[in-house]
């Protein structure tokens, strides 16, 4: 297996799939993950151009739902039955909504498990076939370093009793901070970095309700499609960032505002 192994979780759209395309470009092979076949299937076509139809080149769409943790972790076991090395992981998936306190299925909140849980045991599940790699890199996108601690996270910590918006993305945020700096601990020989992007034109706002998505856009739609940047072209930069250096087979933790 001569060719890079890249796995992108959430890479069907936005900045998963700009980190995608770079990816490809820089001769990775990549699987995508995501819930849409339709989306799937055109994140591989655009992965095919863009490796420029190089013949030994893979690229392929894995179907998941990561609200729910044990869908995440059948992925994982897929791709480690399927390759016996990891180069690089992203993860990207995301889910923003101002619902009630809905369960998943597992006992948590699809928001939490999507933005938190899914990530840190995508990580850990993976972390075998990383440390197989020679220069292992992990690339979680979320809002590094931008929400402060739930505070009713000791007592209260699947925001079950407190659920509100703004509860879950302090409790989602805070806990994936923590997490990845845990992570980086245990494996100081991948490099790790948790990222926020900042505002970008992504479809992280579909599952908010239609009131707050049409006040949204009449507020700020304009100046967000003609100020803010997409998330392919973020995705880019983020790729690139996430390449540089790529020999030097260092670990670390770092944040990226």
């Amino acid at each position: 297996m001569s060719r890079r192994q890249a796995l992108c979780m959430g890479g069907t759209s936005g900045i998963g799939l700009g980190i995608a395309l770079e990816l490809a470009r820089a001769g990775f092979d990549v699987v995508v993950v995501g819930r849409n076949p339709a989306r799937g299937a055109e994140a591989v076509r655009r992965l095919e151009l863009a490796a420029g139809g190089a013949e030994d080149s893979s690229f392929a769409f894995a179907r998941s739902d990561l609200s729910v943790v044990k869908n995440v972790k059948a992925t994982c076991e897929a791709f480690m039955k399927q390759h016996a090395r990891l180069d690089v992981l992203v993860m990207t998936q995301g889910r923003g909504s101002m619902m009630r306190w809905t369960d998943n299925g597992e006992g948590t909140h699809a928001n939490i498990a999507v933005n938190y849980l899914g990530r840190v045991a995508a990580a850990f599940l993976l972390a075998p076939l990383l440390r197989a790699s020679s220069d292992p890199r992990v690339l979680t996108v979320l809002a590094a370093g931008m929400h402060k601690p739930y505070v009713h996270a000791a007592d209260d910590f699947a925001v079950r009793e407190h659920f509100s918006f703004a509860n879950q993305a302090d409790a989602a945020c805070s806990y994936t901070d923590v997490a990845f700096d845990r992570f980086a601990t245990r494996f100081p020989k991948i490099s790790t970095a948790h990222l926020y992007p900042g505002v970008v034109r992504t479809n992280w706002m579909i599952e908010l309700p239609l009131s707050v998505r049409c006040l949204a856009w009449t507020l700020c739609g304009a100046c967000l499609w003609t100020c803010v940047k997409s998330g392919d072209d973020v995705g880019v930069e983020f790729a690139r960032a996430l390449l540089l250096d790529e020999k030097s087979g260092g670990g670390g933790y770092r944040y990226v505002f």
